[in-house]
């Protein structure tokens, strides 16, 4: 979804091994949701853009937080 400058991106995974970890004390399941935020800097064209992601299991717990700054080509 885009407006303006701002995009938000959804989507939906699964694990193809069932072991999701090592140190994991609970069962958790195979799937996960990821969903984030991006802006795009105007002075640039749109061609720079920094962003947030967060990876979750069962949209609850959260598994992994990225801080993301990319160039389009």
């Amino acid at each position: 979804m885009f407006y303006r400058h701002f995009s938000i991106n959804v989507g939906l995974g699964v694990y193809l091994k069932k072991q999701t970890g090592h140190t994991s004390v609970t069962n958790e399941s195979r799937a996960y949701q990821h969903v984030g935020l991006r802006y795009s800097l105007p002075f640039t064209s749109d061609r720079i853009y920094l962003g947030y992601n967060v990876k979750a299991h069962k949209f609850s717990k959260v598994d992994c937080v990225q801080l993301v700054a990319g160039y389009r080509l």
